[in-house]
């Protein structure tokens, strides 16, 4: 039997954390056996669980063993903390999971973690997330650990499980020592001396009355108003007692034994085997979903579910990785987590998308074309294995054992009269009331190989070829349009519009035929170069066109407007265009599906907005696969309740627009990592204050998700540095250099796969130390040193120069006093010319100014004197 759908609904992430939600967290530990289990992401190519089996119904699978990073291909304890991350407990240490990488915490790297084996994970009230290993208790809290040993006179406490009452006690279940209830560093011990069946726990619960449920070797006991009670049963209980229980939200008691499930409820027991629809009797895990469904991990038959009172169940031979199962699991964001005993960890997460594959009935065939046919059966193409029918239930195969012509099939076609079409590579097959005909070279198909067919307003057939051109069917005969004003060979795409207007694109342009006009478009007119894929009109008459790299092209009033990647859209490459009920287009491309609102479209052509925005879907959203089909007719259809179909590379994917929920709650985001100055700090961190260094800083940080982590992306903003937000991508870390010392704040945003942007940032402040010499009174003190030392400079020459002058004037004192000054009134005879001295005394001027001067004399003899001594003949040559 199948198991039924997961469909997640009722409690959001607030809900779930009520005190009613830690209870049910209290019970998750499973099993006899200390098993390993690690988690590292590697998911290239997940698993999806096709739309037709009952099991995990859009979701689909990915598997992680130790070829992809697990330590160990087993799966146990399975807990998520508040802020979102992961948390599984091995055989080699606590491994936390970021939805990227995990981290390992072991007795090495963390001494408050005494041994390597985690056996039990439990979150209490306060957030903290408590640790139960081969040898004590350890406790998790804002990434501290701390260590809370049970019994200091023993030299070994293995711990199997633990639960947290009302009263935020912690109750300890033992390996052969009884029970702790554990609270502020204060212990109460219980154990057979006090009532309890036996020293071997189990589990342990706490219903929504306080009392608390014990499951033993030897039997059930339930501490009630401060006494143990055996918990007694009137049928057999022999071989009952098993190794799990849990609290349900109903109040009933869920029991997992070696021969079957038992429920405790009113009073009154109920068993459940393998007689009532259970896969195996041996119980290993008990866990309650969203919607209410109890999800059961056995020893030999995978997973069942129970809900509405049926047993269904996914198992190996469903591609569940393995039959034994340890831990079941639901996150915040609804993907459901299978751990497996040998051969490591499922998860389905819910997917956006219905999913047809092989395990539904298809053909291991790419699918080429669909439509549904009025009657409201899909007919389905594909590439070598014929064409299909589906009624709801099954897919049925027509190939050419039913005399298709070929099985390569490329175009469907319904026509008035209720007459399918289908177009091959090798001719043209009508089907009609279960027969076929096939129409081929010799009813006129100059060539055969078929991509479009219409049917025009006279009830004519045309059908378009990939290199014959157009044909239509007249009087039971195919007659060729090359000569007739069509004169393309390589036929792409048909549509008859609302006045029966024909138009046809091939690979070198875009024809209509409207009566007896032939009307041709080009890049001329507006149109890119690239071929028309398809064409498709809306409620309102607009002419939409897909191509095949040249964007999507709106032909209205007419005039063509193209929209590219480059104005928004997701991709160049149309295959198909699909609208939906709420004005949204959903375009096929190169890599999945794209859906853009056509009242953007509209404004964009209008010049209302410059940029429109598309929301691009893939294989991490649900998709079976990226790779879409094209470049057939149709490539897409809308059925009659509104669902898109979009052929594929490996199935059929179906789209509920009013379905497709958006996350508009971005993910949790965690700063994980900040080196600073080559200093790893810890984190969290309110704030840190960073040495002097080179001004370098690494931050290392992640959204908490698990369901669509490559849709991550990242923007970074340092504050003090950083003028803009940076795009990252999915690039987590980011780094800075040269950063001058200050403060600063770190800040952070993501968005999630449905690219809902984190509207606070995730912060952190730091501030960068300055070196001495970099500091203000470093600066003030060289300041105030320049100016002394220009000062000194200054003053040093002032003396320099005083002395200078000094030095000067001594010698000028000097020299004066060696020479002699002729200077003042020279008393002299106007007759004789002879001076008087200071005596009183008349000499010759010559000797006067010897005597007073250092002057010397030469003598020579003027003219006027020359003339009064020798005469007038006398000259100065003589």
């Amino acid at each position: 039997m199948n198991l039924i759908s997961l469909k997640i609904i009722g409690k959001d992430y607030s809900e779930i954390m009520t005190h009613q939600y830690y209870k049910l967290l209290n019970n998750f530990q499973i099993g006899n056996t200390l098993i390993t289990i690690g988690l590292f992401l590697f998911f290239i190519n997940p698993t999806f669980i096709s739309a037709n089996e009952i099991p995990f119904k859009n979701y689909y699978q990915r598997i992680w063993q130790s070829e992809q990073g697990l330590p160990h291909n087993a799966g146990r304890s399975i807990v998520q903390t508040f802020e979102g991350y992961i948390w599984f407990g091995s055989q080699d240490g606590l491994v936390q999971f970021n939805g990227k990488s995990f981290t390992v915490y072991n007795k090495y790297n963390t001494p408050e973690l005494k041994h390597n084996d985690i056996t039990a994970l439990l979150l209490s009230k306060d957030s903290s997330l408590w640790i139960g290993t081969f040898n004590g208790l350890t406790k998790w809290k804002a990434g501290n650990f701390s260590h809370h040993p049970t019994n200091a006179g023993r030299e070994k406490e293995v711990i199997r499980t633990l639960a947290e009452d009302n009263d935020g006690n912690i109750w300890v279940g033992t390996m052969n020592a009884g029970i702790y209830k554990y609270k502020n560093g204060r212990h109460e011990y219980f154990s057979t001396d006090n009532g309890i069946a036996c020293n071997f726990i189990n589990s342990i619960a706490v219903d929504y009355e306080g009392n608390v449920w014990v499951t033993t070797l030897k039997g059930i006991n339930v501490f009630r108003n401060y006494r143990w009670h055996f918990f007694h049963y009137n049928g057999n209980l022999q071989n009952n007692m098993g190794q799990e229980i849990y609290i349900a939200q109903d109040s009933s008691v869920w029991l997992g034994t070696n021969n079957g499930l038992m429920r405790w409820k009113n009073n009154a027991f109920k068993i459940y085997t393998t007689v009532d629809g259970l896969t195996d009797n041996v119980i290993r895990a008990i866990y309650q979903d969203k919607s209410g469904a109890m999800l059961i991990g056995t020893e030999r038959g995978g997973v069942c579910k129970f809900s509405n009172g049926i047993f269904t169940s996914f198992r190996a031979s469903d591609g569940l990785t393995s039959d034994f199962v340890d831990a079941v699991f639901e996150d915040n964001e609804g993907s459901i987590w299978v751990g497996t005993y040998t051969e490591g960890i499922n998860q389905f997460v819910k997917s956006k998308f219905t999913n047809f594959s092989e395990k539904d009935g298809l053909p291991r065939a790419t699918i080429r074309t669909l439509m549904q046919a009025s009657d409201g059966i899909i007919w389905v193409g594909t590439e070598g294995g014929g064409v299909l029918k589906y009624d709801g239930k099954k897919f049925v195969a027509l190939t050419q054992k039913d005399e298709m012509p070929n099985s390569f099939i490329r175009c469907l076609f319904e026509d008035s009269q209720k007459t399918i079409w289908i177009g091959t590579r090798d001719g043209l097959a009508h089907y009609r009331n279960g027969k076929i005909k096939i129409f081929g070279k010799k009813e006129g198909l100059e060539h055969t190989f078929i991509r479009a067919i219409v049917e025009d307003k006279r009830n004519h057939i045309w059908v378009g070829t990939v290199n014959g051109g157009v044909h239509r069917l007249e009087n039971g005969k195919f007659v060729s349009y090359l000569n007739r004003g069509i004169p393309m060979h390589g036929i792409r795409a048909m549509h008859v519009d609302h006045n029966k207007a024909i138009w046809i694109s091939g690979n070198e342009a875009l024809i209509r035929l409207h009566e007896d006009s032939i009307t041709t478009f080009t890049e001329k007119d507006g149109l890119p170069s690239e071929p028309i894929y398809s064409i498709y009109e809306d409620g309102i008459n607009t002419l939409w066109l897909g191509t095949n790299g040249g964007g999507l092209v709106r032909y209205k009033d007419g005039k063509f407007t193209r929209y590219t990647y480059l104005d928004g859209l997701s991709d160049d490459v149309v295959y198909v265009i699909l609208e939906d009920n709420y004005n949204n287009f959903w375009i096929s491309c190169n890599g999945g599906i794209f859906r853009v609102s056509k009242s953007e479209l509209n404004d964009f052509a209008e010049r209302k907005i410059s940029r429109i925005q598309s929301t691009f879907y893939d294989a991490a959203d649900g998709m079976i696969s990226n790779e879409v089909s094209g470049n057939s007719q149709p490539s897409g259809w809308k059925t009659k309740d509104g669902k898109l179909w979009f052929p594929a590379l490996r199935g059929i994917v179906v789209v509920e627009p009013e379905k497709l929920h958006e996350n508009v709650n971005p993910p949790p985001l965690i700063i994980e990592k900040a080196v600073l100055n080559s200093i790893e700090f810890q984190i969290p961190n309110n704030y840190m204050y960073v040495p002097p260094g080179e001004g370098r800083a690494m931050f290392q940080f992640a959204a908490l998700t698990y369901a669509s982590i490559t849709k991550i992306q990242y923007k970074v903003k340092l504050d003090g540095f950083d003028k803009e937000w940076i795009l990252l991508g999915p690039k987590n870390t980011a780094y800075y250099t040269n950063l001058p010392p200050g403060k600063y704040t770190f800040n952070v945003i993501a968005y999630n796969n449905d690219e809902a942007w984190n509207e606070i940032s995730t912060s952190l402040e730091f501030e960068l130390s300055k070196y001495f010499y970099q500091t203000y009174w470093f600066y003030g003190l060289l300041t105030l040193c320049f100016i002394v030392l220009i000062y000194g400079l200054y003053h040093l020459r002032v003396l320099r120069l005083i002395r200078k002058e000094q030095e000067l004037k001594v010698r000028v004192d000097d020299a004066l006093a060696e020479i002699k000054i002729l200077g003042g009134l020279l008393p002299i005879c106007s007759n004789c010319k002879n001076i008087r001295d200071d005596k009183g005394y008349w000499s010759q001027i010559e000797q006067y100014i010897k005597e007073h001067s250092e002057a010397t004399f030469t003598h020579g003899i003027c003219p006027d004197c020359a003339k009064k001594l020798y005469g007038p003949e006398w000259n100065q040559e003589n």
